[in-house]
């Protein structure tokens, strides 16, 4: 986690509201921050944790790896950022397979909106004990097929994001 962290705003429709705030400041409906995604995968598995009892937002539910983007950081370089950070993986920006832009909307759980950029990276030479874990904040990695994923989020269990379910079913 970066000292001091902010996030610029913007608008539903991607427009900048010209304004920054402290991370985690709470938001209205129609304020968005910037985030990442990084969907890791390997040998036709991707890696989740299992976040934390103690979070505020859904204790104990599965996700990907992902963050907020520090005030004017590039979003790239914020994916490599909070990759290292949540699972110790170190990349670099030309392994990271740019995806789409997504849009988490306030509601549902999700008290953080933002405009997303998801990416995804391949590593096929990854064993969860290669996995570092950010105390705190996830455990219990680890690589789950396709269908076990959608088996999480058919019993609500897997953090709500709309295009999660989206993505794990395109299956890159």
């Amino acid at each position: 986690m970066l000292e001091n962290e902010s996030w610029v705003l913007f608008d539903k429709n991607f427009k900048p509201l010209n304004k920054i705030v402290p991370r985690y400041t709470e938001l209205t409906k129609d304020e968005y921050s910037l985030g990442v995604h990084i969907w890791v995968k390997c040998n036709r598995k991707y890696l989740i944790f299992k976040r934390s009892a103690t979070k505020r937002t859904f204790p104990n539910f599965y996700e990907m790896i992902g963050g907020g983007i520090n005030g004017n950081e590039d979003p790239k370089l914020a994916a490599l950022r909070e990759l290292k950070e949540e699972s110790g993986i170190d990349a670099q920006a030309d392994e990271l397979k740019f995806m789409f832009m997504s849009r988490v909307d306030y509601g549902n759980g999700i008290i953080y909106p933002e405009h997303t950029y998801v990416y995804m990276i391949e590593k096929n030479n990854l064993s969860v004990s290669d996995i570092k874990i950010e105390e705190g904040k996830n455990c219990s990695p680890a690589f789950l097929s396709k269908e076990e994923i959608i088996k999480l989020m058919d019993k609500n269990i897997f953090v709500p994001v709309v295009t999660y379910r989206e993505i794990i079913e395109k299956e890159f």
